[in-house]
This record gives structure tokens, C-alpha cells and sequence, in this order.
């Protein structure tokens, strides 16, 4: 018996080595689009939490105005906001103008100056808050502010109304003359 020896066919062997090297290539494409996939996931992520983050729309530098209640018995507030989240709202500094206030003798009154003397923030639940705006530092609103931090370092006069309570929505009675300084 004569034994003769395989001859291998070096084209078989070329079209297994090519085989081998698509593999190999298409692992590699598909590992790219996997982290090309994972990275723009990420992006979108990082953008929606940027996009949806409350406090990146208030401009610290100025007061803001907050509109919180119900459809009729609204009541806005002025101040500055120091954090807003998806529950609550805090605003420090806070103004508002009393239901006395009517026509062109419209008064800011700061909530600190209540008969109750509340501390100078007031924290809103998110439900209650039907939108809040930056205002301009040359508003009417941010200069009676100011005018009033630089020029009264008391409260006004609050005399009890029988009538009416202490809430901002039926302001007590201020009088126009402040209590001197001492």
C-alpha cells in the first residue's frame, strides 16, 4: 500500500484566513457601534437633566416674582429664588402687595413686616406655583425693593383690622409712617 501525502490546497486555507479576518472586523464594528450607542445615551441623559433642571431658568443676580393659588384667589410674591425643585420652591427676601393696595397707590410690603413677624422665606409646594419670571434690576418692582431695604431698616406700623387676618391675601393695615430707629 502506498501512502501518499495529502497536498494541501493553499486557497482553501486563504478563503479560512479570510473568514477569520471578517470575524475580527465585524466584532470590531460592532463593538464601536455599541459605544457609539452607550455614548449617546449618555448625551441625551446629561441634556434632558440640564434641560429639566428648574434652577438653571432663574437669574440669582435678580428678584423674581412667583405666582402661587388657585384660579381667582392668586396672590404674588416678589423675592429672590434659592432653590427650585420638582416639590418645592423657595424664595428669600419676600415681598408681596396686600389686597389694601388698590390703583395707582399700589405698596410692596415686606412678609417679615406681618403682625405674626414671619421669617424672611417662604417655602411653596411646586402643585401651588402657577409660574414664576425673572424681573429686570430697572423694574418698579426691584426699586421699591431696594428703596425699601436702603431706607427703612424697621417695619411700618401694623394695627390689627378686627376684620381681617394677618395673611397676605387680607393684608393688615400699615400705616404710612414708619417706627423710628433706636
Amino acid at each position: 500500500m502506498d501512502i501518499k501525502p495529502v497536498k494541501k490546497k493553499p486557497q482553501k486555507t486563504q478563503v479560512i484566513l479570510s473568514k477569520k479576518n471578517d470575524n475580527k472586523t465585524g466584532k470590531t464594528f460592532l463593538y464601536f457601534l455599541i459605544g457609539l450607542g452607550l455614548i449617546s445615551v449618555i448625551i441625551a441623559c446629561w441634556v434632558y437633566i440640564v434641560k429639566s433642571n428648574p434652577s438653571n431658568y432663574i437669574e440669582s443676580g435678580n428678584y423674581q416674582a412667583v405666582d402661587v393659588g388657585s384660579s381667582g384667589n392668586d396672590q404674588i410674591y416678589f423675592g429672590k429664588i434659592v432653590n427650585v425643585n420638582s416639590q418645592n420652591l423657595v424664595l428669600d427676601n419676600v415681598y408681596y402687595i396686600p389686597n389694601s393696595s388698590k390703583g395707582s397707590n399700589i405698596q410692596l410690603q415686606p412678609v417679615v413686616c406681618q403682625i405674626d413677624k414671619p421669617s424672611d422665606r417662604m417655602v411653596f409646594n411646586r402643585s401651588s406655583v402657577n409660574w414664576y419670571q425673572n424681573l429686570q434690576s430697572s423694574s418698579q418692582v426691584s426699586s421699591a425693593i431696594n428703596n425699601f431695604k436702603k431706607n427703612n431698616s424697621t417695619c411700618p406700623t401694623i394695627t390689627p383690622d378686627s376684620s381681617s387676618s394677618t395673611s397676605p391675601a387680607s393684608s393688615p393695615t400699615t400705616s404710612a409712617t414708619t417706627t423710628p430707629k433706636q
